[in-house]
């Protein structure tokens, strides 16, 4: 009997262990990029400028009793915000616990990397461990991003282990995080899902049976979702955030769209035949072009049935299915030149399954294109470590920016604004976490600023904050993105003069 419960758990030993082994690699290479680039993380750009700094200004909105959808516009999912609020809760609201919280979930994608490791050989592997920095990111816009990247890579590894009822589930609690991507992952879960349950009905008996266990996982995830949101936040925000609505507006008003704004990533205005390779070769938009080719590539091989020797049960399937996520991307949720950021885990592990399905019985030809990849991957980082290695030659930590990273000229425009801000009521008119950073500086009761998002009731609230502010501070940016610009404010605007302006802020002084 021992003997036989050693055979029989060998096998598993084996797995487990190969499991950890992978998932320690991939931990500890993500933990080691967002060290390496810790001063273009942990800077004073990031997240008193920018979209990561919003994240702290919702959750200290909704410590106030404000509601996201209602008070402020908010476009993502309600879970996102109810995993910041248990962040903050336990270590503070602050930018370290933001990093705190992306990396866990990082972890957690590490281990969904490793599930795909151990499926696959060695030229699958090589991309996944040289591709990662393009897959997983040392930072995100929000808190959104890197849960909703971990819960569908692990989606498509349960796809790809026949867990399907299981991957449902997965993706049902995504609509709750980002309702955009998760629909197109669910339907593509669907449609071969339903097939194969009309095709392998044995009996209307067995097949409500069926039916019973591939749905009720995710049944039970959507409702223990909907009760969660429903009890903290109410009804309202839960239904206005389960479908794409605001986001789609903001979308159209920006010019969004892989042939709109985001062809500056994929086809840059540069000068000559040079400029372009020099752009493809060092940058992520040659790998991400080129691995979006052969996904499609390999994708069509698949669906017309070329023969792919030892290839495991399912990775056909979960192929197409992670092609299809692609294709949607690209063609509905692409929105500025570094969106392509966005979900480039589906296309790393789209690429590394197709490899893996042909992996066998095929041509020198395909090693070789296999190989160029994997170094088009690796050359494709050489931009960012470039920049990196500025921020830490170029850039400090300093008291007047919250002891985060920033270079020499944001330090002192920013100790004018505090210095301002000592003597008058001043209104910091852009994203971030300014008003929680530094307590003189008053913020807008916004998430964040962009046209279609903000709900009447926050106008509101900021036409009486300009109202009593003797200062507005506005960030030099982009027209349509600085509020100060909008016409909802015009009339107020006129109360004001601007009285200095540098490199990043403009100073609005009221005159009468």
């Amino acid at each position: 009997m021992t003997i036989k419960m050693t055979k029989n758990w060998s096998p598993v030993f084996r797995l487990g262990f190969r499991l950890g082994f992978w998932w320690t690699v991939f931990a500890l290479e993500l933990t080691a990029l967002l060290l390496i680039q810790l001063p273009a993380v942990y800077n004073f750009q990031t997240f008193v400028l920018y979209d990561p700094g919003s994240v702290l200004r919702a959750d200290s909105l909704i410590a106030q009793g404000l509601s996201p959808t209602i008070d402020f516009g908010y476009s993502y999912g309600m879970l996102s915000l109810l995993y910041g609020r248990l962040i903050f809760a336990l270590g503070g609201r602050t930018p370290a616990m933001y990093l705190v919280g992306t990396w866990l979930m990082e972890m957690l994608m590490a281990l969904g990397l490793a599930r795909f490791a151990v499926r696959w050989g060695w030229a699958s592997r090589a991309l996944l461990v040289v591709a990662a920095p393009h897959a997983v990111h040392p930072i995100y816009l929000a808190l959104t991003h890197p849960m909703e990247a971990a819960l569908l890579i692990h989606a498509v590894a349960d796809l790809a282990d026949g867990r399907r009822a299981r991957a449902l589930a997965l993706t049902s609690a995504c609509v709750f995080i980002k309702p955009s991507m998760a629909f197109a992952l669910g339907l593509a879960l669907l449609i071969p899902l339903a097939w194969r349950l009309w095709r392998e009905r044995a009996s209307n008996e067995r097949l409500f049976k069926d039916i019973i266990a591939a749905f009720a996982p995710a049944a039970l995830t959507v409702a223990f979702c909907v009760a969660l949101i429903a009890g903290y936040f109410g009804w309202r925000p839960l239904l206005n955030s389960i479908m794409p609505l605001t986001a789609s507006r903001s979308y159209a008003a920006l010019g969004f769209g892989f042939f709109g704004n985001g062809r500056k990533f994929w086809w840059p205005e540069l000068n000559g035949a040079g400029d372009f390779i020099r752009y493809y070769l060092t940058t992520p938009a040659g790998f991400w072009v080129a691995a979006s080719l052969s996904l499609c590539a390999l994708c069509a091989a698949a669906i017309i049935g070329f023969k792919a020797e030892g290839a495991k049960a399912n990775d056909r399937e979960t192929l197409i299915a992670v092609t299809a996520c692609h294709l949607f991307f690209i063609v509905a949720l692409f929105a500025w030149p570094g969106s392509w950021a966005y979900y480039s885990y589906l296309l790393v592990l789209g690429v590394g399954a197709g490899i893996s399905l042909f992996r066998s019985g095929v041509t020198l030809r395909f090693h070789w294109a296999c190989a160029m990849l994997i170094l088009l991957a690796l050359t494709g980082h050489e931009q960012r470590y470039r920049w990196v290695s500025g921020d830490w030659r170029h850039s400090e930590r300093a008291a007047e920016t919250a002891m985060l990273w920033a270079d020499e000229k944001q330090r002192a425009e920013w100790a004018r604004a505090l210095e301002m801000a000592r003597r008058k009521r001043l209104l910091f008119l852009h994203n971030g976490c300014a008003g929680q950073l530094f307590p003189l500086v008053q913020s807008p009761p916004s998430w964040f600023f962009s046209p279609g998002i903000q709900t009447p009731n926050e106008i509101a609230a900021i036409r009486r904050q300009i109202e009593t502010s003797d200062v507005v501070v506005s960030f030099n940016h982009a027209a349509i993105l600085d509020p100060w610009t909008w016409e909802e404010f015009a009339d107020l605007r006129a109360q004001f003069t601007a009285t200095w302006r540098g490199v990043y802020f403009t100073i609005h002084e009221r005159d009468r």
